[in-house]
């Protein structure tokens, strides 16, 4: 499968250090969110006992904590509910943006990293190398095609990792309340985003084509066009320059912008097809 090809080009690129702290990365993903669903989930108890008081007294969780708080009424029970609420609700908001953190100080440290290492290794070939080589092409690996692996491919394969965990924990809860439609609703949800997936693969693929070409040859325009200003002014090139910029440049932010709109298109198809489920099964 195409991602997992990803996946594994990932992992071969990265060396020994950098593959520990992914997985150390991992671990902290997977804390991260236990803490944030179970804040999401606090919010589910205190809107049953704003709706219905009365549970406090006939809910055996409930009526343990009203015990063991010692609490003479409701209204203070439901005061001090709200409080711990409150609380959850900012540990796990804070939690995160303390992940989020983390995913965009990994993707830096190890788009740095990659520069450097790109860097040092074409400026210490020798000398035969760098007469045969088209500096251009190694100027926009490095500054270019480096930085796009990052934040095209790593960040938001750390940010799927980050969801995935939550997704795990969210489907184990209700497969334990209702394994029927846990599973009927993941195979739904899975299967709508796998052929929202493959009917844009082929399109993302050749916009994708359309974006590294375009840095390409960007940076060879401008490289010519400034090496050789003296040639351009003499013979009134500047206009021809100028629309062959435009040309090149227009073209490759239009695949920039459908490949940003492309990773919204599974979201807006499973939201779509989630509230159809609800509405009908409604």
């Amino acid at each position: 499968m195409y991602i997992l090809s990803i996946i594994r080009d990932i992992y071969v690129i990265l060396n020994r250090e950098q593959k520990r702290r992914l997985i150390m990365m991992q671990v902290f993903f997977a804390v991260s969110a236990v803490v944030q669903v179970v804040g999401i989930a606090s919010i589910a108890p205190f809107i049953g006992i704003i709706a219905n008081p009365e549970s406090i007294q006939t809910n055996k969780a409930l009526f343990w904590l009203y015990e063991k708080g010692e609490f003479t009424n409701n209204k203070d029970f439901i005061f001090c509910f709200a409080i711990l609420s409150i609380a959850m609700i900012v540990v796990s908001n804070a939690t995160n943006a303390l992940t989020l953190w983390v995913q965009l100080k990994f993707s830096i440290y190890l788009g740095s990293t990659l520069q450097r290492e790109l860097y040092e290794k074409f400026i210490c070939q020798n000398y035969l190398f760098h007469k045969t080589k088209n500096y251009n092409a190694l100027i926009a690996v490095i500054s270019i095609d480096a930085p796009r692996f990052i934040y095209m491919v790593l960040h938001p394969y750390l940010m799927l990792c980050s969801q995935l965990f939550i997704a795990f924990i969210i489907l184990s809860g209700l497969v334990l309340l209702d394994p029927v439609v846990a599973l009927g609703s993941a195979m739904l949800i899975g299967c709508a985003y796998l052929v929202t997936y493959w009917l844009i693969k082929r399109s993302l693929t050749k916009h994708g084509d359309i974006v590294t070409e375009r840095g390409h040859l960007i940076q060879a325009l401008l490289s010519e066009s400034f090496i050789g200003i003296k040639d351009i002014k003499l013979n009134s090139l500047e206009k021809k320059y100028t629309e062959e910029f435009q040309r090149i440049n227009v073209r490759g932010m239009n695949s920039s912008a459908y490949i940003s709109l492309s990773g919204d298109l599974p979201r807006f198809a499973i939201e779509t097809i989630a509230f159809s489920a609800i509405l009908f099964f409604a």
